[in-house]
């Protein structure tokens, strides 16, 4: 009887290890990073990012009753301030074979069909949050 208590109390929905979820209801905002190649200033509008990856993530904060604060940069600068909390999470022509894969969660592929399978990363174990984003974008399509 026990064992089967601790199976239906651990299999609930999904957790973020570190709070993401939590974090970005409290304080109001998604902190968003938009790899710089795919940012170019023709991309931007007032600053934010544009484009359909951009989109998505200003639609999902939306969906959530947030705003977005934007950090534009390299691939490697914005993977690192993922990794270490900094960020949410990032977008910016991220292929799902990213070397990245084994340092941060990938979605599955964000990209309208017929276009390369581009990715959001988020921190790792931040299941509950990325499954989130997921559905969102699943949800637009």
């Amino acid at each position: 009887m026990l064992a089967l208590l601790l199976i239906l109390t651990t299999c609930g929905m999904p957790r973020d290890i570190e709070h993401t979820t939590e974090d970005v209801e409290e304080r109001g905002y998604i902190r968003a990073g938009a790899v710089a190649r795919a940012a170019d200033p023709s991309s931007l509008d007032g600053g934010s990012p544009a484009g359909y990856e951009a989109d998505l993530v200003t639609g999902y904060a939306e969906s959530l009753g947030v705003d977005v604060q934007w950090e534009v940069g390299s691939e490697g600068e914005l993977m690192t301030a993922l990794e270490e909390g900094a960020l949410d999470i990032v977008v910016g022509g991220i292929e799902s074979s990213s070397p990245w894969s084994k340092l941060v969660g990938l979605s599955a592929p964000i990209s309208p069909q017929g276009a390369p399978h581009l990715v959001a990363a988020v921190r790792q174990g931040e299941n509950r949050w990325l499954l989130g984003f997921e559905r969102y974008v699943e949800g637009r399509r």
